[in-house]
């Protein structure tokens, strides 16, 4: 209980550490330069006062011993929201790991998906739409994937299985003709590695025997709500990199399985994956507007009841 003793110091230390860090994440937020104008100044502040309010939810911290500075970070403009879904922030030109494809910063992978809130996402799910679903003219040719990824021959599978795989000396990256490379910039495919499949609970480390998963089937998502989105936004579903629960690297034989299949006709072989399943389910569910079956609702509860 480390946390609780350095509450009881000095409630002045305390009061002034939160005015510091709350003061440096401010600056930062804003891109306040060190002599800003002050002519300048309200504009700047103006520009950016339309998403305050989201970005102070997970900014801003209680207490100075929780303060999270990865929940402040402004190195995109979207984070992963407390239900699975996600918050939008302005754009700070600098990409977020995981979407800029061989190019990207370190390309250090996707962050990690913020845990599990059962209460909140019990909450989303109450306010989806409840419906049959749709009968329409599904081509998944219409939902344009893998798309390139920042190189002609880096795309967005290989990317996925980049940002999933276990960072250590199993993780063998290929160039176009094949040689393995050290450089992520160079390469053109994901050779070998060692990926842990939350579906089966399995650790795989051959990747053609991994499939990369939408959370939520394209033919699911066509037949709740997204056969209507034009081209791009079909293109942007099948490839979305920004939210790390949405595309998953998982065991082949899992993926085939689930196919296109919702949550109360098929689960993940791994029970200790219930929850978070759930979790991202809703959380994608409620960020492109999609509909759901009554029995998925259902199965999306249950799931919910083992966090």
């Amino acid at each position: 209980m480390a946390g609780r003793s350095r509450k009881s110091r000095s409630g002045f230390v305390g009061s002034a550490a939160t005015v510091v860090v709350i003061g440096a994440c401010i600056i930062g937020f804003f891109n306040i330069p060190s002599d800003p104008s002050l002519e300048a100044l309200p504009d700047m502040l103006k520009s950016k006062s339309a998403t305050v309010d989201a970005w102070m939810q997970n900014c801003v911290p209680n207490v100075v011993e929780s303060f999270d500075f990865s929940r402040c970070s402004m190195s995109s403009n979207v984070q992963t929201g407390e239900n699975g879904g996600t918050i939008k922030f302005p754009d700070s030109g600098v990409p977020m790991p995981g979407t800029g494809g061989p190019g990207a910063p370190s390309s250090g992978g996707q962050p990690a998906p913020a845990q599990p809130n059962p209460s909140a996402a019990n909450d989303a799910l109450s306010k989806i739409t409840v419906s049959k679903a749709e009968k329409v003219d599904y081509d998944r040719d219409d939902w344009n994937h893998w798309i390139s990824q920042g190189a002609s021959c880096w795309d967005t599978r290989d990317q996925v299985l980049y940002d999933e795989a276990v960072k250590d000396n199993t993780l063998v990256l290929a160039a176009k003709n094949g040689s393995a490379v050290t450089d992520v910039k160079q390469a053109c495919s994901v050779k070998a590695g060692t990926w842990n499949d939350p579906y089966s609970g399995t650790t795989i480390t051959n990747p053609k025997e991994l499939d990369v998963d939408h959370m939520i089937p394209l033919s699911y998502a066509a037949q709740h709500g997204g056969q209507k989105w034009d081209a791009k936004k079909k293109e942007e579903y099948a490839n979305n990199l920004a939210n790390p629960s949405h595309l998953i690297a998982v065991k082949a034989s899992e993926n085939r399985t689930k196919s296109d299949k919702g949550p109360s006709e098929w689960k993940p072989t791994n029970k200790a994956d219930y929850c978070t399943y759930a979790n991202d389910w809703i959380g994608i569910s409620t960020n492109y507007g999609l509909t759901m079956t009554a029995d998925d609702a259902k199965a999306l509860k249950e799931m919910l009841a083992t966090c």
